[in-house]
């Protein structure tokens, strides 16, 4: 049976790089997939996830939700089951604000599931530097996928800007838990590449 076969792959950037208009084959529909998005050297990425209340493009994936201007406990999931991908989970107490997500507890967490070999984050301290830790997949990040920020697993943060987290040669998707200390520290949003 032949089918008619239509698709584009646009750049970052919004160019056209790859366009493919024809009838084909069941047989030759088979082997157009994912893998021919790999071989050109491309990978699907997970979006950039804005946490402000403002600028959110996601739902939190916590029970308790998004409560714009009110401070919420949260609790992170249970398991790695439960993740939904591209959904950020918190844990601890946090503040919904315009622009960001603001730690009000001493500890807090958050936790998504993504696809990509980079994470970044925009963050800015409290009164204080705070820090980060990386978990990829429940095990603490190590030389092999840390981003140029972390050292020994941990980034600290002393300044609003970005800060790279985790660093791979290779696209996957995986569970990030970055478990955070440091009350008022400010988490802009998570991007991914």
């Amino acid at each position: 049976m032949d089918k008619w076969l239509s698709w584009l792959l646009v750049t970052a950037v919004g160019l056209p790089l790859l366009m493919f208009v024809g009838n084909l084959g069941a047989e030759t529909l088979e082997s157009v997939n994912e893998a021919s998005v790999d071989d050109a050297g491309l990978a699907l990425v997970s979006p950039e996830l804005f946490l402000g209340y403002a600028q959110a493009n996601a739902k939190l994936g916590n029970e308790e939700g998004s409560k714009p201007g009110e401070a919420v406990a949260y609790t992170p999931p249970s398991s790695y089951e439960s993740i939904v991908p591209n959904v950020a989970y918190l844990g601890g107490v946090w503040g919904n604000d315009y622009e960001n997500l603001e730690l009000l507890s001493m500890e807090g967490r958050i936790v998504v599931k993504y696809t990509g070999k980079s994470v970044d984050v925009i963050a800015a301290p409290g009164a204080e530097s705070a820090l980060m830790q990386a978990v990829l997949d429940g095990a603490l990040a190590d030389s092999s996928n840390s981003g140029s920020d972390m050292l020994n697993s941990m980034a600290i943060i002393s300044g609003h800007r970005k800060y790279s987290l985790i660093s791979e040669a290779n696209s996957s998707t995986r569970v990030l838990e970055i478990n955070m200390l440091g009350k008022g520290l400010k988490v802009y949003r998570l991007a991914f590449g």
